[in-house]
């Protein structure tokens, strides 16, 4: 194995904005993380993450996306690493509490994902029919 996500729960839910990140983190996340294991594939998504170190070959294994887990595993899945999510190891970050600082995060996140589409968007396809030949 060369990289483990673990499943993020929140800390605290104190009002309706951190109930829900807690909903997203702990039952959306971890259905589509579940899915991703049946296609061979987690994805690294926040905290949680275990790398081994030998795993990683480049010298610079991190490009510039905002992403920067999200972009390791793409290029984990465009090298056929393989990465597992564990459901069952959790882990708990703090939750944000207030809209305007949740709106600028999920905008960073869009454009991280949006900066990890155009750096690998030849290579992904690729990599995809290959996890189905297996």
């Amino acid at each position: 194995m060369d990289l483990l996500q673990t499943r993020v729960g929140m800390l605290e839910t104190r009002n309706w904005l951190q109930i829900m990140q807690d909903i997203e983190f702990t039952v959306i996340n971890d259905c589509i993380q579940n899915t991703r294991n049946r296609l061979g594939n987690a994805a690294a998504s926040g905290n949680g993450q275990f790398i081994r170190f030998s795993s990683v070959t480049a010298q610079r294994p991190w490009g510039n996306a905002l992403l920067e887990d999200f972009e390791f595993s793409t290029r984990f899945l465009m090298e056929g690493k393989k990465t597992l999510y564990a459901g069952d190891a959790v882990i708990y970050q703090e939750a944000i509490d207030k809209p305007r600082p949740f709106i600028k995060q999920r905008a960073r996140w869009t454009q991280g994902g949006l900066d990890c589409l155009g750096a690998g968007c030849c290579g992904v396809p690729l990599s995809i029919c290959q996890l189905r030949r297996r």
